[in-house]
């Protein structure tokens, strides 16, 4: 029996194609069914999404300004420095986060 006249001697049939489609179906019957039983949450407000998702300082709570130490300056060997309060995180993120949006969003309009 020779090849059909579209196909050149020697060429793999279309079994393996059929094959992968196959197991696509399958896969995706599988994924269905799972979709259909997964416990459904209710609908979320936007209020409810504000809540979930907090920011860096939202998690800590704000005290006085005053900072409860046992020394005076900036530390116990170096009473006469004046203190400074370390920065916080959302600051320092902006900090390292600016020079990575300049260079992947404004400079790669260059390339």
């Amino acid at each position: 029996s020779s090849p059909p006249p579209c196909q050149p001697p020697g060429a793999a049939s279309h079994k393996p194609k059929a094959a992968s489609t196959m197991m696509l179906r399958h896969a995706a019957r599988i994924a269905a069914r799972q979709a259909a039983t997964a416990p459904r949450s209710p609908a979320e407000t936007p209020l409810q999404r504000l809540v979930t998702s907090r920011g860096f300082g939202a998690v800590a709570k704000v005290q006085d300004a005053a900072v409860a130490r046992p020394f005076k300056g900036a530390s116990r060997s170096e009473p006469t420095l004046e203190y400074i309060e370390e920065p916080s995180m959302l600051y320092m993120t902006c900090l390292v986060a600016t020079p990575w949006i300049i260079s992947f969003w404004f400079l790669t309009k260059f390339v």
